[in-house]
């Protein structure tokens, strides 16, 4: 049996159809079923731990989002949470600055998250630590609850 032009097309734009919405169902169920995946959400946390009396300034960035300067007391966060994009490339990096109560001016400049590198150590939820000695890492472990790895020591 011959098909008209105009069948072929509508068949065509069927078959297009079927497999858009079959790939949307498939990405659905697969994000339920892992909550925690690559491609769920991920949050950053910047925690300042380096001391009462010394404000910790930070200017975190990634090439399409700026979330301008912050300023944190000692305990307190800054967080944010993105998803990682399709090529797994995803990056934000943070200016940081502080003064130590000698007066001392301590900066450095930080790729905080990098998709490729951090998945494996801190999987959707990537904690770091701002001391006086550099940037730590939370990194998770099973059955111990992780560790804190210094990643960047200051300049």
């Amino acid at each position: 049996m011959m098909m008209s032009g105009s069948n072929c097309k509508l068949t065509g734009v069927f078959l297009l159809s079927m497999v858009v919405i079959v790939a949307v169902l498939v990405s659905e169920c697969s994000s339920r079923v892992e909550p925690d995946s690559r491609f769920g959400d991920t949050w950053v946390t910047i925690k300042s731990d380096i001391s009462e009396n010394v404000l910790f300034n930070l200017h975190c960035y990634s090439s399409e989002t700026d979330f301008g300067d912050h300023t944190l007391a000692y305990g307190q966060e800054f967080r944010w949470r993105f998803k990682i994009n399709l090529f797994v490339s995803t990056k934000y990096w943070c200016d940081m600055w502080f003064d130590t109560e000698q007066g001392t001016h301590v900066q450095g400049g930080y790729t905080i998250y990098k998709a490729n590198r951090d998945f494996n150590r801190c999987e959707n939820d990537c904690r770091y630590s701002i001391r006086r000695d550099g940037v730590y890492q939370h990194v998770q472990e099973d059955y111990t609850g992780g560790h804190d790895d210094l990643i960047y020591p200051w300049p």
